[in-house]
């Protein structure tokens, strides 16, 4: 369950029901946000694609931490001023089950507000990309995409950083994302991204599935889940593309469409 969605249900009594359920079911653990893995991953495409060099980070055994606040990007407290023994006491304080259940209470108006209108203006500008692109075949999609991926907003941010952090020089950087082939090569080798495009495009091929504006929220988890879990659970229309686009199957991911569908396979991930 997508712990955004959680925190920004309007109503307090069910937002409470459901931050009790999803903590009692995940037994209060979550995944790392989907911006920080995307960081990881980048660092492993540039060294991989573009310094020929293996990296030392293992992405997937990063991914699930205890409590929900890694989830929203809050890791915890790292003050060095302090006395190790005390951070790790705060620490401990904040990934706790009644912690992890009020941090999903207390979403304020304001950040909701907020929330909603970030989720428009995607909703917006994901719909200018289906015009601007409808008569592209795939190839020709991806590689609009993602110049202006690279080019524009968080993405290309987050490769300056990766490159920085791996001493990459900008001028090196920049000269090698100049071809087009090794632009693909990057995004190929970043999972949640590659993933992401594939079932957007698949979806905006289907004329009778619009644009909505928790489709962000949507693509930013099953960019994360679908190439790090066994299974996803998510609603039928997400998984019908991600099964009819072979991004689960490429994978080896099962989607299902309920948590009740869930027990029955957990039984036969556990004997088999």
């Amino acid at each position: 369950m997508n712990v955004v969605e959680v925190s920004e249900v309007a109503n307090v009594d069910r937002r409470e029901r459901l931050s009790k359920f999803m903590v009692k079911m995940s037994r209060n653990h979550s995944l790392v946000d989907h911006q920080s893995v995307r960081k990881w991953e980048l660092s492993v495409a540039l060294s991989r694609e573009c310094l020929n060099r293996e990296s030392r980070i293992d992405v997937r055994p990063l991914l699930l931490r205890w409590g929900v606040g890694c989830a929203t990007g809050i890791g915890g407290v790292t003050a060095t001023d302090a006395p190790p023994a005390l951070i790790a006491l705060v620490n401990e304080a904040l990934r706790h089950p009644q912690t992890s259940v009020r941090l999903l209470q207390v979403a304020s108006e304001e950040g909701t507000k907020r929330g909603r209108e970030v989720d428009e203006a995607w909703r917006a500008a994901a719909e200018d990309l289906r015009a601007e692109t409808e008569n592209f075949n795939e190839e020709d999609r991806i590689k609009y995409e993602t110049g202006y991926n690279l080019s524009h907003g968080l993405i290309g941010q987050q490769v300056q950083e990766a490159a920085k952090d791996l001493g990459l020089d900008s001028g090196a950087l920049e000269a090698w994302l100049g071809d087009p082939n090794n632009r693909l090569k990057l995004i190929r080798q970043t999972p949640s991204l590659s993933i992401e495009q594939r079932l957007r495009y698949v979806r905006d091929r289907n004329a009778q599935q619009p644009v909505d504006k928790n489709d962000l929220k949507d693509l930013a988890f099953l960019g994360l889940t679908i190439c790090y879990a066994n299974i996803v659970v998510t609603e039928k229309a997400w998984g019908h593309v991600a099964n009819v686009s072979g991004v689960a199957s490429a994978w080896s991911t099962v989607m299902l469409r309920s948590v009740t569908e869930l027990v029955p396979h957990l039984v036969s991930f556990r004997t088999s």
